[in-house]
């Protein structure tokens, strides 16, 4: 019974999405209302949510146990170990602080999240945090006490409201990420010389395609040409590669299709480690 109720469960559940996603679709202009398959599909697609959330939590739970098991065993590389693990537990402790700001007390708040600043019509400016925007006006805490009290629209100005997960995510992730792939450039453009060599005729068209895309994606190897790269790279991309690029597209979904209902005919049992 352990190998046949998910198999039974994974069954039934896709072909409930499938009749689903057959079933008209709701158009009230056309006075076709949801259905009892809408209904369905959205209820096991809310399962689905509360199931990716807790594989997040697992990997995290993972993540962790890898990484402070190969501190404890004093690895080479622990301290890069203790990097990530501090790295990952702040970010995150960060943006639940930002998402729950009514419930953090005042402390937390104040070391957390970053103050929102509110420009009045008069010309003043408040700083406090602001929780919702109401019909009436915004509902902000401020002060020592961090007291909420209600701004109307008519008196706001402008707002600004940093965050401080923006901030890091902006300011040394994507610089670490950018750096990353601008060192990975080289590896490829290593890679592609050793690879593009020209000893048949198909390596030959690969060759000068390549070299003929790199010069016209630069600027400068574009002015070199005097334009001339660009537009062969702009042909070459518009043509060939998006001929090749949809073929490849429509075998990846047959691919796709033909797993899907392997699963769902009980035949693919790769999620039960079969």
């Amino acid at each position: 019974m352990k190998r046949e109720i998910p198999i039974l469960l994974t069954v039934i559940c896709g072909l409930l999405v499938t009749v689903a996603f057959f079933a008209p679709a709701p158009d009230d202009a056309r006075g076709i209302h949801p259905t009892v398959w809408q209904a369905i599909n959205s209820e096991l697609l809310a399962w689905a949510t509360v199931l990716v959330a807790v594989a997040f939590l697992l990997g995290i739970a993972n993540v962790v146990r890898i990484n402070l098991r190969q501190v404890a065993a004093r690895h080479p590389d622990r301290w890069y170990k203790v990097v990530l693990l501090v790295s990952m537990f702040a970010f995150l402790v960060i943006g639940l602080a930002e998402m729950h700001e009514s419930d953090l007390p005042a402390p937390l708040l104040r070391m957390l999240v970053p103050a929102d600043r509110i420009t009045l019509q008069s010309g003043g400016e408040i700083e406090g945090w602001i929780m919702e925007s109401t019909p009436v006006g915004l509902r902000v805490r401020e002060g020592e006490a961090l007291e909420e009290r209600v701004i109307p629209h008519a008196e706001v100005a402008s707002i600004v409201e940093p965050s401080l997960k923006l901030w890091i995510y902006f300011k040394i992730f994507a610089p670490l990420q950018a750096t990353m792939f601008a060192l990975l450039a080289f590896y490829v453009a290593s890679a592609t010389f050793r690879a593009f060599r020209a000893r048949s005729l198909e390596a030959t068209l690969l060759l000068v395609a390549g070299a003929v895309v790199m010069l016209g994606q630069v600027s400068l190897g574009n002015e070199w040409t005097g334009g001339v790269a660009g537009e062969v790279k702009d042909f070459l991309m518009n043509n060939f590669v998006k001929a090749a690029e949809r073929a490849i597209v429509i075998g990846a979904s047959f691919g796709v299709l033909a797993t899907g209902l392997r699963i769902v005919l009980g035949l693919e049992r790769s999620y039960l480690s079969e």
